[in-house]
């Protein structure tokens, strides 16, 4: 068994297994995969190049939205 399997029975459970209970478990299954790239990369890079990487995401949705904003 895979180590999140506990959770997903717990919440799949807990919904239902109608239709509104299976998208519902969808949606929190998506969400838990997507939160699993930031919770790695919080783990395995130093502090320094975390703020790198942060520093250039606020760096490119500033320049993104300028880029947005000048145009007629």
């Amino acid at each position: 068994q895979n180590l999140e399997t506990l959770y997903f029975s717990t919440v799949q459970d807990t919904l239902g297994n109608d239709g509104r209970g299976n998208f519902l478990f969808q949606r929190f299954r998506s969400g838990y995969h997507q939160m699993m790239l930031p919770v790695v990369m919080r783990n395995i890079l130093p502090v320094g190049l975390t703020g790198i990487l942060c520093l250039l995401m606020i760096m490119l949705l500033i320049s993104a939205v300028k880029g947005l904003l000048s145009v007629k």
